[in-house]
């Protein structure tokens, strides 16, 4: 019993005093944790994940302790930064001399409300953040290779759906890219072509993360040396990974694409919003309830 309540008094310190009801007096440094830049990039609005939610959530000070625990810093540090709320705003203010705890729990703060915005559900992102994993002891290179690109996913959520050879012919176009950029008072724009001068060999593997209702979906390629060259993400319907509903989903799918092909219902070929519409439809009408990859991605044009 002694052991059990030295715990919490230890847990308890860290959040104790954290939150903030007004801005305290004599603070030096001031980080926006939560506001309306982040409610629009980016954000996914579901049932569980209400900006008001998020927001009370990271006033909640069993949340910030949790996330204090993977932080790694001491008692004295943490009680140089405490959290609050400004015209709606959630804000973390410095209030000591060392700016380590500020920095720190500014960034873990914000990938906490990016995840929970983006989707994540509670309950993953308090035990991706207060879990840490040694990804050194991963046997397989390129699984090692794209979690150093994306370190807060855990690697034990994350399912191989089977990887493919790719080639990138010497003197074929691989990648176009153009930047604009305002210099000595006048805007520059710089166009770059990548054509590599021998053929280049890698590999593409499919990953997905199931959270609940949403399926994250990631397509790695990687470059020869087994680093990462890019990531394609995207979020989908996790029925579409459960063995209870992906089969009729993949089986809807393809009549929709035939009925849209010999011009059975109106679209055209490959018209993906077509096909999504009707899909809806038809998995509606045999008790599934499925959002397309439009619903799920609002910023992304297909």
């Amino acid at each position: 019993m002694f052991f059990l309540l030295l715990v919490f008094l230890v847990l308890t310190r860290a959040g104790q005093a954290q939150v903030a009801a007004i801005r305290p007096k004599g603070w030096t440094e001031i980080a926006t944790i939560y506001g309306l830049p982040s409610i629009v990039l980016n954000r996914l609005n579901l049932r569980n994940n209400a900006p008001a939610e998020i927001r009370k959530e990271l006033l909640d000070t069993n949340t910030f302790r949790l996330i204090a625990r993977l932080s790694s810093l001491s008692d004295e540090e943490l009680a140089a930064v405490q959290i609050g709320q400004e015209n709606g705003e959630v804000e973390l203010y410095q209030i000591g001399a060392s700016d380590r705890a500020f920095k720190t729990m500014s960034k873990l703060l914000r990938k906490y409300a990016a995840a929970r915005d983006e989707g994540h559900t509670v309950g993953f992102c308090l035990a991706v953040m207060t879990n840490k994993t040694d990804y050194s002891s991963f046997t397989d290179p390129q699984l090692r290779a794209f979690l150093k690109e994306r370190p807060m996913l855990p690697a034990d959520r994350l399912v191989n759906l089977g990887s493919t050879a790719y080639t990138n012919k010497a003197g074929d176009i691989i990648s176009q890219t153009t930047t604009t950029s305002f210099v000595n008072g006048k805007w520059e724009t710089t166009n770059f072509t990548e054509i590599p001068k021998v053929d280049i060999v890698g590999q593409r593997v499919h990953y997905v993360l199931v959270d609940e209702d949403i399926a994250w979906d990631y397509r790695v390629q990687f470059k020869p040396d087994g680093s990462v060259d890019y990531v394609t993400e995207s979020r989908r319907d996790a029925k579409e990974y459960d063995p209870k509903y992906s089969q009729t989903i993949r089986e809807v799918e393809d009549e929709v694409k035939a009925q849209l092909e010999k011009g059975i219902i109106p679209g055209r070929h490959p018209f993906v919003h077509s096909i999504w519409s009707s899909m809806r439809t038809k998995l509606k009408d045999k008790g599934i309830d499925w959002r397309s990859p439009a619903e799920l991605n609002p910023n992304t044009r297909y």
